[in-house]
């Protein structure tokens, strides 16, 4: 029978393992670690309450300010030597009517909500529940260094959580304990059979600094990719500037603004990640404001409108095509202009020239074009 679930998120660990970095500290997408688990927690429909167990140096009025954005009832309590000794002091929090708990690891920020639907779901019928995955690999038993048996994986689970039990039930369980490795062997020990509930694979625990690299590509990031592409017609009588370098030639570019072809190919790359259209949209060739512009104002205008949704550069690859001048010649100074605008290092820009050996367009000197690929991720 279904009831009050409340969550016990444990957040006493001490990183041990993560080499200086507290990872419930890093950033995921504008979110910690530990907001993002709360924020699983706090959007559930079964979830009615949330207990929040955190290092004893840590509990104080600021701390709880801190967590206002939780919109359901929210405890903090101090956690103990043990993980073990943690989640006791989570259960002691627990309101009155609350019936089930759900403790959840704050190091698993990206469980899905249909998976901790299921798990208490599955709760509500078998008393425990836990979510569950096959081992893939073997698994050997050693002992003084050396293996001596092979269990048999295809009898193996590993398990994660958030792990459901009925509060009754694990409280009985762990009333004559003083440790556990895992919160289901706390009922396992009376006999209690915990059903596995099928695991998800990105529901990973964040524990040693190699774990980063795992989830930093994930979608939660907002990885986005961009490409743009320009061409002008050359024209006696103009400056011909590329990527903001007023380079001295015998003629120049056609165009409503300075004619920055490169420029005007990274902003079409940046706007284009962002999903915020292109050049034309952003600055059309019929407002006389931009007549005669730096393109450089107009890139920093759109690295500004990226900024306000959330999305930084992180590199730019680009290439101008022409059969001249040579742009090895000004590769250093167009990157360094490059990377002022974009916010990033001149290392993280990288500039190519190349002709057409005469073929086309850019060949026969009628024209010149640039196009560019930008990467860009939510801060």
């Amino acid at each position: 029978m279904a009831g009050n679930v409340a969550a016990i998120v444990v957040a006493a660990g001490k990183s041990s393992r993560m080499k200086g970095i507290n990872k419930l500290e890093i950033d995921l997408g504008g979110k910690t670690v530990l907001h993002q688990s709360l924020d699983k927690m706090m959007n559930n429909k079964y979830i009615t309450e949330i207990v929040l167990v955190l290092p004893e140096s840590e509990v104080s009025a600021e701390k709880e300010r801190e967590f206002s954005f939780v919109d359901k009832p929210l405890k903090i309590v101090s956690g103990g030597e043990t993980r073990f000794d943690s989640v006791q002091n989570g259960v002691l929090a627990v309101s009155d009517n609350v019936r089930y708990i759900a403790i959840h690891d704050a190091a698993r920020p990206f469980v899905s909500d249909e998976l901790i639907s299921k798990t208490i779901e599955s709760a509500f019928v078998y008393s425990a529940a836990v979510p569950a995955l096959p081992i893939n690999e073997t698994v050997k038993m050693t002992e003084q260094g050396f293996i001596v048996s092979t269990p048999d994986r295809n009898k193996l689970v590993s398990v994660g959580t958030p792990q459901v039990f009925e509060l009754s039930l694990y409280r009985e369980a762990a009333m004559n304990l003083k440790d556990a490795f895992d919160d289901s062997e706390v009922v396992e020990g009376m006999g209690v059979k915990v059903y596995p509930v099928e695991g998800e694979r990105d529901n990973i625990k964040i524990t040693h600094p190699e774990d980063i690299h795992r989830f930093i590509y994930d979608e939660q990031i907002k990885i986005r990719v961009g490409i743009g592409y320009d061409v002008h017609r050359t024209a006696k009588g103009r400056k011909l500037i590329i990527g903001g370098v007023d380079i001295e030639n015998d003629f120049g570019l056609a165009g409503h603004s300075d004619a920055d072809v490169l420029t005007h190919a990274v902003i079409d790359a940046v706007l284009g990640a962002a999903g915020m259209g292109d050049i034309g949209d952003m600055f059309p060739d019929s407002d006389e404001r931009y007549k005669d512009i730096n393109s450089m104002l107009l890139l920093e205008k759109a690295v500004s409108a990226i900024k306000e949704e959330g999305f930084a550069v992180k590199n730019l690859d680009c290439t101008v095509i022409c059969e001249k001048p040579k742009i090895r010649d000004f590769k250093r100074e167009i990157e360094k202009n490059l990377a002022d605008c974009l916010e990033i290092k001149a290392s993280d820009v990288n500039v190519k020239g190349t002709t057409e050996e005469g073929m086309g367009f850019t060949g026969r000197g009628e024209g010149i074009c640039a196009n560019a690929i930008v990467l860009l991720y939510k801060k």
